[in-house]
C-alpha cells in the first residue's frame, strides 16, 4: 500500500488494480463498522488522480416483496497531505430514499483518514437540504 499512498498523494496515475485494492480496503472496514456486506464499484477517479469516488450497496428483500437497499456514496481525497475518506449511508426502497422515523437527519455520515489508520468513525446524521440523495439510485444506475 505504500506505493499507492505515495502515488495518490503526489497525484500520480496508478493502476486500476491499485485503486480497486484501496477501495476494497476502505469498503471492507466500513462493512465491519456498519455490519453490512456491500458490493462496490469505483465510480470515478479525479482528473488530477487525487480523488476517488466509490459507490457501494447491498440489496435485501424483506417480508417477501419489499426491497431495501443500503447505499454508500464514498469519496476518498487528499487533504492537508493526508488521505481522507468520507461516506454517506442511505436507505432506499426501489428508487426512493427512505426517511427513518425519529432520526435527526436524512442520511448518516462517516469519516476516516490515514493518520488514524483508516478506522471509520461516525460523524452523525446529516440533512439533505438540496435533495441530492432523493433519487440517487435513479441518477447513478
Amino acid at each position: 500500500m505504500g506505493k499507492f499512498f505515495n502515488g495518490f498523494k503526489n497525484r500520480l496515475k496508478l493502476s486500476e488494480n491499485d485503486y480497486h485494492n484501496f477501495a476494497y480496503l476502505l469498503v471492507n472496514r466500513l462493512e465491519e463498522e456498519i455490519d453490512v456486506e456491500l458490493k462496490f464499484e469505483i465510480d470515478s477517479i479525479g482528473d488530477d488522480f487525487s480523488s476517488l469516488r466509490v459507490f457501494a450497496n447491498q440489496n435485501k428483500k424483506i417480508l417477501g416483496s419489499i426491497d431495501i437497499t443500503v447505499t454508500v456514496n464514498m469519496v476518498i481525497t487528499v487533504e492537508d497531505e493526508l488521505i481522507k475518506g468520507y461516506a454517506d449511508i442511505m436507505l432506499y426502497s426501489r428508487p426512493r430514499r427512505l426517511q427513518i422515523y425519529n432520526c435527526k437527519g436524512d442520511y448518516i455520515s462517516y469519516t476516516c483518514n490515514e493518520k488514524e489508520g483508516f478506522i471509520w468513525r461516525k460523524i452523525g446524521w446529516a440533512i439533505d437540504e438540496y435533495g441530492d440523495y432523493d433519487n440517487f439510485l435513479e441518477s447513478d444506475s
